[in-house]
């Protein structure tokens, strides 16, 4: 095959990783974009739907309450049947009271009701909860959805109180709703998403109130796990999610609470029917990136033909290099190429550009090998046993004078435990630290014997930190002089002995210091600032590192990296979310609790 021929491949391979990247980039927005109009419009219609049938209540509500205000007394109390029919027909032709309204009196017998249904008076209704909480309320409440006595047919009633001039209850009016009604709720009958999405109403007990299909009314059949987002609803969740309903079919719903109610509001529309548009939108999206990729390949093979030498030229440099870089060392071809280039427009000035690229190139890696090779030398020359040790205490790495001292070669050490190689198999080290157990802003230091070497050395474990968070340590052993070893020996008797008192600085840093009885602090935590020792009377700070004062004074307990806390202090545990555990002392301050700490916290505290 012709350079020129695989030059215009070249491109038309590079342009196409590039442009099917972005179509698809756009796509995904495009997507997204799609997605969101489609949660936006079932919210949309969740909302407006809500407050239609808020709004509805309300004016029922209003309505009833006016009736009842201007009820003809006299007329009820003389028990003017004639009189009361005609009040009820007028007021039924007035609103829209789909299933009737009919009169009661304070012991809850129906004396009358409109549309007239004579069998029905004289029955009571003393024993109907909204019958109850009317007279228990005083004031007009909504019923629970039930089936009515009267029609047979799901309804809900409104109810309004009638009182004479002194106030005094004489009838009840109950104003009612045919659920099953066209005219009663027409949001809610009338309302579609699409060609088969619908909006519905429940309550928090899964009842359903008001639905598309008149079957389900009154009908409690969506049982709990069966539908996600409802039950969140019924929680308490408003909003928009996509799940599969009760009968198995992928919806996108959203749930509304129905204000002045317990009653939620659910629309939802099939996903397949919501996201129909993002099908069509991919198949637009292909097409055009087709079109667009073979009219660049026609392009891209026109242009080569003039390009085709020096772009066969740069691209033989760039292998070189290529090659260059892996083996580290420079090539003899790449300069002669890329100065070969006399082209006398663009791609001579790229491939001068290249040259100097090279040249700054060599000289960064020759820079790199030699700090390489003096770090090399430097871990290698110090008069210290060096152990780089990974957060389970593994080895990553060893200098020379530690494969001496502890006899292995430093490659074979790689992968093997810290502690182990150190301090022997069966070691059990008082002082052998933890590296997430570190305190991030202090190394850690200590003496002790080896078990293969005479005379007393000293250790340090500092922290290896990684965007802020401690991912290993350094450990460096080194020999300790006979007159140090006795001063430092002397220490650690010190350092291990228990702590009674906790020296603390005086006031205003003045040259005193305060002693803490151990058994007053509440807490300790590291800042900033130093270590501080938290009383019911004050805060201190010490100069003892939080691994002294946790080795030294067994009241404190570690229950985070940066705090120490006495236990006998600790009132009560709170965890506000499943993320976040604190402990209260009993003067109120909160004590924060890592969670590889809470374990051990709640063993000690016997829970």
């Amino acid at each position: 095959m012709k350079l020129r021929t695989k030059s215009s491949l070249l491109i038309v391979a590079i342009v196409a990783v590039l442009f099917i990247p972005l179509s698809s980039t756009m796509v995904h927005f495009q997507e997204a974009a799609l997605r969101r109009a489609a949660y936006n419009t079932v919210d949309s219609a969740a909302i407006s739907s809500s407050l239609a049938v808020s709004q509805v209540l309300e004016n029922a509500q209003r309505q009833a309450h006016a009736l009842a205000a201007t009820f003809p007394v006299e007329t009820l109390r003389s028990r003017n049947l004639a009189g009361l029919q005609a009040y009820l027909r007028k007021a039924y032709n007035a609103h829209d009271f789909t299933n009737g309204i009919f009169l009661v009196d304070p012991q809850g017998r129906l004396i009358l009701d409109y549309p007239d249904h004579q069998e029905a008076q004289g029955r009571s209704v003393a024993a109907q909860p909204y019958f109850i909480r009317t007279l228990a309320e005083g004031r007009g409440v909504l019923s629970d959805p039930y089936l009515s006595a009267r029609t047979g047919r799901p309804v809900l009633t409104l109810t309004a109180p009638i009182l004479d001039d002194g106030n005094h209850l004489v009838g009840v009016l109950a104003c009612s709703f045919d659920l099953l009604a066209p005219d009663a709720f027409k949001e809610i009958h009338t309302r579609h998403l699409g060609q088969t999405g619908y909006v519905y109403v429940f309550d928090r007990s899964r009842l359903m109130i008001l639905h598309p299909d008149p079957r389900r009314i009154l009908q409690r059949d969506i049982p709990a796990g069966s539908n996600l987002v409802l039950d969140k609803a019924i929680e308490g969740f408003e909003g928009t999610g996509a799940t599969v309903n009760s009968r198995g079919v992928p919806m996108l719903l959203s749930y509304r609470k129905i204000p002045g109610t317990n009653w939620i509001l659910g629309a939802q529309i099939p996903q397949a029917e919501a996201f129909e548009a993002l099908s069509g939108s991919r198949r637009v999206m292909l097409v055009t990136t087709l079109i667009s990729l073979l009219v660049i390949l026609v392009l891209g093979v026109a242009m080569v033909s003039y390009l085709a030498r020096p772009l066969g030229l740069l691209r033989l440099a760039a292998r070189a290099i290529t090659r260059e870089l892996e083996e580290g060392r420079p090539g003899q071809e790449v300069l002669p190429l890329l100065q070969s280039i006399h082209s006398g427009d663009e791609l001579q000035l790229l491939a001068q550009t290249f040259v100097e690229l090279v040249e700054r190139q060599r000289q960064s890696l020759g820079m790199l090998k030699q700090a390489a090779s003096e770090w090399e030398r430097t871990f290698d020359s110090v008069d210290e046993a060096v152990l780089c040790l990974d957060l389970e205490g593994r080895i990553q790495r060893i200098n020379r004078l530690a494969g001496h001292w502890f006899r292995i070669n430093p490659e074979r050490a790689i992968g093997l435990g810290g502690k182990a190689l150190v301090l022997g198999e069966e070691a059990t080290a008082a002082f052998w630290p933890e590296a997430g157990l570190l305190d991030a802003e202090h190394a850690q230091a200590w003496t002790a014997p080896l078990p293969n070497r005479e005379g007393l050395f000293g250790f340090k474990a500092s922290p290896v930190l990684q965007e802020g968070a401690v991912s290993g340590m350094i450990l460096s052993v080194r020999d300790i002089p006979d007159e140090t070893q006795r001063t430092e020996e002397a220490f650690r008797r010190a350092t291990l002995e228990q702590l009674q008192r906790i020296p603390c600085a005086g006031p205003q840093a003045a040259r005193i210091t305060r002693l803490i009885d151990a058994a007053e602090v509440e807490y300790v935590y590291s800042s900033e600032s130093g270590v501080h020792v938290v009383t019911g009377k004050g805060e201190y700070l010490t100069e003892l590192t939080l691994s002294v004062l946790e080795t030294r004074t067994p009241r404190l307990v570690r229950c985070h990296k940066q705090y120490l806390v006495n236990l006998r202090h600790v009132l009560e545990i709170q965890r506000p979310d499943l993320a976040t555990v604190f402990l209260r002392t009993r003067t109120g301050k909160e004590v924060p609790v890592g969670r590889r700490f809470l374990p051990r916290v709640k063993e000690l505290l016997g829970l």
